[in-house]
C-alpha cells in the first residue's frame, strides 16, 4: 500500500473490540451467519439450541468473528435436523487435538479424520467444512495415508 493511500485511509479509525469482549453480539452474529448460509443454499434455518448458544457464549473466540462464522457454517453442514446443538460445534477441538510433542501435521491429520467421521465419509462435505478444495483434501489424505478407501471410492 502506498504511503499516500495509507494516510488518506487513516484519517478516521474505527476500533472494534474482539467478539470475546462483545458477548451480547454473539447470538446476533450467529443468527446472521446461519441465515446467510441457509439463504445461499435455499435451506430453512434450523434453531440453535440454548445449550449450543451457551457453548458459543462461553468460547474465547481466538479467531474472532471469522472463527464464529466458520463454526456456524460447519455446524450447519454437519447438522441434519431442525436444531443445531453443542455436538455440531467443534469449539473444543484445539484442546482435544493439541498437546506437548504433537506436530502441526499431527493436529491437522486428527482434525481431518474427525471431520471425515462427522461428515459420514462424504469428502465433498468434508472439503466444504474444512474450506479447502477436493484436490487439496485428496493430497492431504494421501500424504497422511488416511481415508484411502474414501479416495478410491470418490475416484471410481
Amino acid at each position: 500500500m502506498s504511503p499516500d493511500l495509507y494516510y488518506r485511509l487513516h484519517v478516521f479509525s474505527i476500533e472494534i473490540p474482539p467478539v470475546r469482549e462483545r458477548l451480547e453480539d454473539i447470538p446476533l452474529l450467529a443468527d446472521y451467519f446461519l441465515r446467510k448460509f441457509c439463504e445461499a443454499t435455499n435451506r430453512q434455518a434450523p434453531a440453535i439450541t440454548p445449550a449450543a448458544m451457551e457453548l458459543l457464549m462461553s468460547h474465547n473466540w481466538p479467531g474472532n468473528v471469522r472463527e464464529l462464522e466458520n463454526a456456524v457454517e460447519r455446524a450447519l453442514v454437519i447438522g441434519k435436523n431442525h436444531e443445531i446443538g453443542p455436538a455440531h460445534f467443534a469449539l473444543g477441538m484445539h484442546t482435544e487435538t493439541s498437546g506437548p510433542g504433537r506436530t502441526l501435521e499431527d493436529i491437522e491429520r486428527a482434525h481431518i479424520e474427525r471431520t471425515i467421521r462427522e461428515c459420514g465419509g462424504n469428502l465433498s462435505k468434508v472439503s466444504r467444512v474444512l474450506d479447502i478444495d477436493r484436490t487439496t483434501l485428496y493430497h492431504k489424505l494421501k500424504r497422511y495415508k488416511t481415508g484411502e478407501e474414501k479416495i478410491a471410492e470418490a475416484e471410481a
